[in-house]
């Protein structure tokens, strides 16, 4: 049996996970890879020679293990049986018959030990291998340092598929994860010595994680013939080869779910995707619900996970007696007029770094934004964001403080709002919510439960940069205007047509809602749309318009509803049967939770 292709793809954009942590010694990811391939190639060869051999002999010569070295790195970072491998095991490929090993290491590091000189590699950030005469030997301590210093545990399960994704792995496909650990762990002790076969092979409890954070199943994992790894990693090439354009997003989801799962962050793949969609739609979402649901920890990890640096994100507690936008944008002081009184919360200097940074993401984070009158101080960015203008930051002639006359609000810049709903809280006027995607956190009895199967911290610290090659990706996306769903790729939509399928639904919904007088706009059509378009490429094959559907009617429409029985009860049950009819699930268990409270007279999308 093999590892299939399926598997592949889903773990090779994992291995990203290798990249350093912050504050370690050794920022390059290449020179972990070349580190972590050199160390793998060697225990290869060692596996299939003489026991009695603890070193490789990579001087030049008929009988030594130089070329059998060079093989073996070519086993580990190959894409297909020519020359063409992963120089980073991220989206730079390269094509050298020696895979870089000649010039960069054989006739530098290695040759530099002849005369009995001994060598440890590499200097940073942590050495795996120990070369004296021209002879490499593997660390006895190497399962430690691969775990303290390289990462590992990050990438344990998608490193093993990687490495056995030509094997053939003996025995019955497994059709339990206790099965799979052992198939797994049988495969890789025989391609592998002991001292590194210990410290690669992942453990029952990683699998599972993985398996829950891929929606892969063991079954799905293994296929009766070789994968066809060229057109895997060609597919995924293609997709991740600088191009700026919106298609690149197409792994984000998996790959955030994956390492927020891994970090404890414990939520919905669909909501996920919801909440990604929402941020590449408009730069300004609202995220409410029960307070402690993971609002305020969903967008901060986004933030820490894709940003590359601690500087292009700030949380920002609003505070109750905020009545004007100086307590974000600042003032100038009225009796020094040189000075110019920046807010301690750090919003105008994000705001001023992400205007100066413009091809990477920067976030504000409003935690409670409720708090004071949203209308009253963040009026001038809700503005700035809709027409596009310049904010005033201040009268004087030329720049103060390094802070200029105008600003115009970056595009680059996401702005996320968490919300509670108490006795403390102010509520949000339609004009706000109009502009805004609106997600609900909600915890189920089964969330909780699994929850309190392991109950750990948020790690935010094991998420930061991990996905930080997705920044500029993103930030595209973002910026580009000319989305239209006639454009969504035929291995998305199946070849059917979606834009009539929204345009006859949405004619349909504001039809029920003008009974009201709560009808939508153009704004609010145009970013319906516009959110169906990222839904769609951010799921790839397999998405559903329904979900899309479901998504906003929940998030855009529903949360401008309020009022008492009489308004509001026949537009919810026209509601109703429009969610029945078109399967909006989500959508259709909030109008009932709105019915139920229709009983006492009054209801809302705000639930305290």
């Amino acid at each position: 049996m093999f590892i299939t292709n399926k598997a592949i793809e889903k773990a090779f954009p994992l291995l990203i996970q290798l990249a350093p942590q912050e504050g370690q010694p050794g920022k390059s990811r290449k020179e972990r890879v070349s580190a972590l391939r050199y160390l793998l190639a060697t225990s290869l060869v060692l596996k299939r020679t003489p026991s009695s051999t603890a070193a490789l002999d990579l001087a030049v010569g008929p009988n030594t293990n130089r070329d059998d070295f060079v093989k073996a790195v070519g086993e580990v970072v190959k894409i297909d049986e020519t020359s063409n491998y992963t120089s980073d095991f991220a989206g730079e490929f390269a094509d050298k018959a020696d895979f870089a090993v000649g010039n960069n290491f054989l006739t530098t590091k290695v040759a530099d030990t002849r005369g009995g000189r001994h060598l440890e590699y590499p200097l940073r950030p942590a050495p795996l291998l120990d070369i004296t005469n021209e002879k490499m030997s593997i660390k006895s301590n190497v399962k430690n340092i691969l775990e303290t210093s390289y990462n590992l545990n990050k990438i344990k399960v998608p490193l093993a598929i990687w490495l056995l994704r030509s094997t053939d792995i003996p025995g019955n496909a497994p059709a339990t994860l206790a099965e799979l650990h052992a198939a797994i762990a049988a495969a890789i002790n025989l391609k592998f010595d002991p001292h590194v076969s210990g410290a690669i092979t992942p453990t029952q409890s990683e699998w599972e994680t993985f398996l829950g954070a891929t929606s892969l199943t063991v079954q799905e994992l293994f296929g009766a013939t070789r994968a066809s790894h060229a057109s895997v990693m060609s597919a995924y090439l293609n997709s991740n080869s600088g191009s700026q354009t919106p298609s690149n997003i197409s792994t984000i989801v998996d790959r955030a779910f994956h390492d927020f799962g891994a970090a404890n962050l414990k939520l919905r793949q669909e909501l996920m995707q919801r909440f990604l969609a929402s941020l590449l739609t408009k730069r300004f979402v609202i995220v409410t619900g029960l307070s402690g649901s993971g609002k305020t920890k969903l967008s901060q990890a986004f933030a820490a996970w894709i940003s590359e640096s601690k500087d292009q994100y700030q949380v920002v507690a609003v505070g109750a007696d905020w009545t004007s936008s100086e307590n974000i944008l600042g003032y100038l002081d009225a009796l020094q007029d040189n000075i110019y009184r920046k807010p301690a919360n750090g919003a105008l200097e994000l705001i001023l770094r992400a205007a100066a940074d413009t091809g990477r993401p920067y976030f504000l984070i409003l935690d409670e934004m409720n708090l004071s009158h949203v209308e009253r101080y963040f009026a001038d960015i809700l503005s700035a964001i809709e027409s596009g203008h310049e904010i005033a930051l201040h009268s004087a002639s030329s720049e103060v403080d390094g802070v200029p006359t105008r600003v115009a609000l970056p595009d680059n810049l996401f702005i996320v709002g968490t919300v509670n709903v108490d006795e403390t809280t102010y509520m949000f006027s339609p004009k706000v919510l109009d502009r805004a995607n609106v997600i609900e956190f909600r915890a189920a009895s089964d969330d909780i439960a699994v929850f309190l199967d392991d109950p750990l911290p948020v790690r935010l610290e094991d998420l930061e940069n991990n996905g930080a090659p997705f920044g500029a990706t993103f930030v595209a996306a973002a910026r580009d205007k000319d989305t239209r769903l006639t454009d969504l790729p035929e291995e998305i939509t199946g070849g059917a047509d979606f834009a009539t399928e929204l345009k006859d639904r949405m004619v349909e919904l504001f039809k029920d809602l003008s009974e009201i007088g709560a009808e939508f706009g153009f704004r609010t059509a145009y970013e319906i749309s516009r959110f169906v378009y990222y839904h769609a490429m951010l799921a790839g094959p397999g998405w559903q318009f329904k979900d899309a559907l479901d998504a906003q009617v929940l998030q855009k429409l529903l949360p401008k509803l309020h009022g008492s029985e009489r308004r509001l009860g026949p537009v919810l049950k026209a509601l109703e049967a429009f969610c029945e009819t078109h399967q909006c699930a989500a959508s259709l268990e909030k109008i009932r939770r709105m019915q139920d409270r229709l009983k006492d007279g009054f209801t809302s999308f705000a639930e305290a």
